[in-house]
């Protein structure tokens, strides 16, 4: 289900999107507007965030999570076509780690790299060169 909410205010237009429902955990996305032009997605949040370095790569990249998580997580890295390249399963992962993912094999170009972790996927743009 989706709940939409919308600020009219002159200056700065803002609407408020919440997906929730049975199976779905619940994020709630602010999408600013100043006159014509978005301003972007502001404060998406997530209960679970990570990042990815160096972007762009050449021969490894690193995985970093914003909080530690106590249960499964599984890494994937997909190319262009869909076809997954790489998955690799934890059971757990915390802030003072550093997952590390080789790449040296694989062709220059745009890969996403998704994360899984009871039921929420979040994923992330990788470029090889």
């Amino acid at each position: 289900m989706v709940y939409f909410d919308e600020n009219t205010s002159t200056e700065i237009r803002s609407a408020e999107i919440t997906f929730f429902g049975e199976g779905v955990i619940s994020q709630t996305f602010t999408i600013e507007q100043k006159g014509t032009a978005s301003t972007g997605i502001v404060n998406p949040e997530s209960p679970v965030n990570f990042t990815v370095y160096p972007n762009p790569a050449k021969h490894s990249i690193y995985i970093r999570p914003g909080k530690d998580i106590d249960s499964e997580i599984l890494i994937s890295l997909f190319d262009g076509s869909g076809k997954m390249l790489y998955t690799s399963r934890a059971d757990r992962i915390s802030t003072s780690e550093i997952t590390g993912i080789d790449i040296s094999g694989f062709y220059p170009g745009i890969y996403i790299l998704r994360l899984s972790h009871s039921g929420l996927i979040i994923t992330k743009k990788v470029v090889i060169r």
